[in-house]
């Protein structure tokens, strides 16, 4: 999300925003009379651990998925048989 600061504030508590932007990869636009003049951007090696962090989130999800499917999963049983029987089954 961007959020839209105006080149004073942005002057006054510049850190402030630098921070937010190293340590939550947010983006501002700077303004001049409401105009937008700069963008500032988290640079691509912060974007790639946040992008690293999000992959592990999907992974662990992909396991507790793969985790509740072995509870309905019946032995000797193929994929093709187990849809067919859950499409049976609505």
């Amino acid at each position: 999300m961007r959020l839209s600061v105006g080149i004073r504030d942005f002057k006054s508590r510049a850190t402030q925003y630098f921070r937010r932007v190293r340590e939550e990869n947010a983006e501002f636009v700077i303004t001049m009379d409401g105009v937008p003049i700069a963008r500032v951007v988290p640079i691509g090696e912060i974007q790639t651990q946040h992008r690293g962090e999000a992959m592990k989130v999907f992974l662990r999800n992909v396991a507790q998925t793969a985790t509740m499917a072995e509870g309905c999963w019946r032995d000797g049983e193929s994929a093709v048989d187990a849809v067919r029987a859950q499409r049976r089954e609505l």
